[in-house]
């Protein structure tokens, strides 16, 4: 009994202690329990707007919920692939309707019955992995203009921003023209590997110049601009060029944007019309100002990626109509000294085909990940085409990788596979207007999908493609041929003034912008010789042999 009594006294002594204790926490906790209360009783009008929310958001995302059963696993796959690329977070969207009591069964389990019952084909992928973190960051600085690389490989904040303002194909900052121009998502042909070039005759070589201090950028491009200018301002940064020309050049991506040819991925129209000319031209000096501003500069040298991106926005455009490109391509070569004679209307000329040129598949072996690539892209192609271009860059860079998973495709590889097509040529002149032994094939890749994978603008030689005679027939096209404006009637006078009217897209203020379409119809070439002219013009072969020597006037005496 005396022990229950003394446990009874211990036991009220703690009691009055806690009792004690509790009055000096309420007095210490008192003030912020009266701040919780007042902020509670604050928020309690927004708790019925907030409820509301959460109703009407759970509402629209079981009906897109619907909407991703629909469309099937790999449209739900591709969808969560996003989610988890942007969130760092894997994404699980669908939840079989008999999971939906049993909320807590992991991730991995829902994926496992989803598998199991046919709607998903694949493991989900992690994008938060080093790896593809990894992949990311080199992909981004393999897309940023070469001035910048240091800056954004060593801030994280310049990397977002990278990935932030390259918001569009249609974009015309620099960052951005590096970044979609050609079309990130294929490894496209470098200076350090060449091959395969399907003999085009690639070459990326430099040029030394003296002319880095003398070389100022002029306002616009002009067609007029002689080799030398054009080597002197390749000589020095790109960028200085590009932001020069900025103006013209976000005059094009507009002209282009309204065109039959909206997109770098938007493939020609099936009856094409000259005006696609300019957008075809437009969309090539995008692909070569974008390799030209990642490109390392040298200094003193001239790179020819540069050498190509100002000779295509300076270009004037030329349109050889449907049913003519073979033709001329197949034509018997020039003779040595037709070839002497032979000089270019402009510096740099741009001459698209509405017919464009194939290249036929090549007999390959099996590249990895081909097919999955390839579907990988065409779904990209068809988003872009469809939403106008409303697609991120960082989509466009998963869908080259599958995810950050895989490497790019090399452009060699796809060409081997798919083919390809030449939509045009950019011819230059050297400082006598002859033909200079470097040229640009403009080339693209169809997409199985509709569309396009891409344009890309590619430095080649005559001397080393094997498609020297027909690059020079096309050349003497331009040289020789007689052309009209759009609007025109194809046998008015050959030349017209110049003037500056709505076929200026680029607002350049010479003529020089609007396109010119061969009439090759009335194609001959004139007396070189500067003696007076007697007979009849004989219009060219459509078949081979379109120029030819033919001797002419008093006893046959003069050649034309």
């Amino acid at each position: 009994m005396a022990g229950a009594v003394a446990a009874r006294v211990i036991v009220d002594g703690l009691r009055a202690d806690l009792a004690s204790a509790c009055e000096v926490r309420d007095r210490a906790c008192g003030p912020e329990a009266a701040r919780l209360i007042a902020e509670i009783a604050a928020l309690e009008p927004w708790r019925s707007p907030v409820r509301d929310g959460a109703r009407e958001i759970q509402a629209r995302w079981e009906k897109a919920s619907d909407a991703y059963n629909l469309l099937g696993a790999s449209f739900r796959e591709g969808t969560e692939n996003l989610l988890s690329l942007i969130s760092g977070v894997d994404q699980t969207l669908i939840q079989p309707e008999s999971l939906a009591p049993q909320p807590r069964l992991s991730t991995d389990v829902q994926i496992a019955i989803q598998r199991a019952r046919g709607e998903r084909s694949d493991p989900p992928m992690h994008h938060h992995s080093a790896q593809q973190q990894s992949m990311l960051m080199e992909l981004l600085l393999s897309r940023v203009p070469a001035d910048e690389v240091a800056a954004v490989a060593e801030n994280r904040e310049a990397r977002d921003d990278l990935i932030r303002r390259a918001s569009s194909a249609l974009d015309v900052s620099a960052r951005s023209v590096s970044a979609w121009h050609p079309m990130p998502w294929i490894a496209e042909p470098s200076i350090d590997r060449t091959s395969p070039d399907m003999s085009l005759g690639l070459t990326f070589d430099s040029v030394p110049t003296n002319l880095v201090d003398a070389a100022e950028v002029p306002a616009q491009p002009v067609a007029t601009m002689s080799a030398a200018a054009r080597v002197g301002l390749a000589a020095g940064s790109p960028r200085r060029v590009f932001e020069a020309w900025k103006r013209g050049y976000a005059a094009e991506v507009a002209h282009a944007a309204n065109s039959h040819i909206p997109l770098p991925v938007s493939a020609m129209p099936r009856h094409p019309v000259p005006a696609d000319a300019a957008a075809l031209r437009h969309w090539y000096a995008a692909a070569a100002w974008g390799s030209s501003l990642r490109c390392p500069v040298e200094q003193g040298f001239s790179s020819a990626q540069a050498r190509l991106a100002i000779a295509t926005q300076a270009a004037v455009p030329f349109w050889l109509p449907p049913g003519h490109t073979v033709n001329y391509v197949d034509s018997e070569p020039l003779s040595s000294t037709d070839l002497d004679e032979l000089r270019l209307p402009f510096a740099q000329v741009f001459l698209a085909f509405a017919d464009p040129l194939q290249i036929e598949p090549q007999e390959a072996g099996e590249v990895a990940g081909f097919e999955k690539a390839q579907a990988w892209m065409a779904q990209t192609v068809s988003r872009l085409t469809g939403s106008g271009g409303g697609v991120r860059f960082q989509e466009v860079l998963s869908a080259g990788t599958q995810g950050f998973t895989a490497q790019r495709l090399s452009f060699g590889d796809l060409v081997s596979k798919l083919g390809a097509r030449v939509e045009g040529v950019v011819l230059l002149a050297d400082a006598s207007g002859r033909l200079d032994d470097e040229f640009g094939w403009c080339v693209t890749i169809p997409a199985t999908s509709g569309g396009v994978l891409g344009r890309w603008t590619l430095p080649a030689s005559l001397q080393r493609t094997r498609f020297r005679d027909q690059v020079v027939n096309l050349a003497a096209v331009t040289a020789w041929g007689d052309w009209h404006r759009p609007d025109d009637d194809p046998g008015s006078s050959r030349r017209h003034p110049e003037t500056r009217d709505g076929g200026d897209p680029g607002g350049r203020g010479d003529s020089s912008a609007f396109v010119r379409v061969l009439n090759v119809k009335a194609a001959a070439r004139g007396d070189s010789s500067g003696g007076s002219e007697s007979g009849t013009h004989v219009a060219p072969h459509i078949r081979r042999g379109h120029w030819r020597r033919q001797r002419f006037g008093p006893n046959r005496s003069l050649i034309r």
